[in-house]
């Protein structure tokens, strides 16, 4: 749901002009030069500019979509769409452009992520009865469940978020809400957390 601000006003042409004060189950992502945010609003993806203005409607009310994501060289959006039944995942430019579909099957994949290198996308998907976070490669297509060995199969992961140690700044760790991975090597892990399996 969505809540107006007061003193809403006539825009021309019998539009209304509404000033969007706050919002529930909405996600927003800043552009990696930090001049523009993209969010969901009403089952549709926008853009605005960081100091405030104009939105403009990149994606349309029937696909749905949520949890947009920008790339880290902030030409292009990542965000999930209902089609067929379910939510996969769709990569697009950054002005709403050229979108294309980067995930299939009777599973919805959610809340995806750009890696910091740009070449993998984390999501969270429902497979076997659980939810859990996978992690894309978008030059080859593959995708793989992003866990440790001898996990708890009945245990919930969602929300995935990549980050950085000042440690080991050229190393992308992978931190879900129950635990985290990290990529590509064993690395720092965050204050709280268990040790994270070694991934080659």
């Amino acid at each position: 749901m969505a809540h107006a601000a007061e003193g809403a006003e006539e825009a021309g042409d019998g539009a209304r002009r509404i000033v969007v004060g706050q919002a529930t189950n909405a996600s927003a992502a800043l552009s990696p030069d930090g001049r523009t945010v993209v969010l969901d609003l009403l089952n549709m993806v926008w853009s605005v500019p960081a100091r405030g203005g104009e939105a403009i409607r990149l994606t349309g009310i029937d696909q749905e979509a949520t949890e947009p994501d920008f790339s880290p060289d902030g030409r292009h959006l990542v965000f999930q769409g209902y089609t067929d039944g379910n939510f996969p995942l769709w990569l697009a430019r950054a002005d709403g452009t050229g979108t294309r579909r980067l995930t299939s099957g009777a599973a919805d994949h959610r809340e995806p992520r750009f890696s910091p290198d740009g070449r993998r996308i984390a999501y969270t998907a429902e497979t076997e009865g659980r939810y859990a976070i996978h992690v894309l490669d978008l030059d080859s297509g593959a995708s793989r469940v992003w866990a440790a060995p001898g996990d708890d199969a009945t245990a919930q992961e969602a929300q995935p978020y990549w980050y950085r140690t000042a440690q080991r700044a050229r190393q992308a760790h992978l931190l879900g809400r129950r635990h985290p991975a990290v990529l590509r090597r064993a690395g720092a892990r965050p204050p709280g957390t268990a040790r994270a399996p070694t991934r080659s």
